[in-house]
């Protein structure tokens, strides 16, 4: 039973924040999306302060200097 204490959120407002991001991520307009997609894009947006410790600099270069290869389906 401690266990399962341990793990629920103090509170619900990070829960919330959650739901609320991936509403805003998948508008209307962004229905088409597939879901892993949208997963991604919500992991983004909900980790945006771990994301901002992140060197893109070193990101963009290993992927421009990869060979640019397109899977079609």
């Amino acid at each position: 039973m401690l266990q399962v204490a341990l793990t629920l959120p103090v509170s619900f407002a990070t829960c919330e924040q959650s739901f609320s991001a991936m509403r805003r991520i998948k508008t209307w307009v962004r229905t088409s999306m597939r879901q892993e997609r949208f997963t991604n894009l919500s992991i983004l947006h909900i980790e945006k302060g771990l994301i901002k410790n992140i060197d893109t600099e070193c990101i963009l270069n290993k992927f421009s200097k990869s060979p640019r290869m397109m899977v079609l389906k």
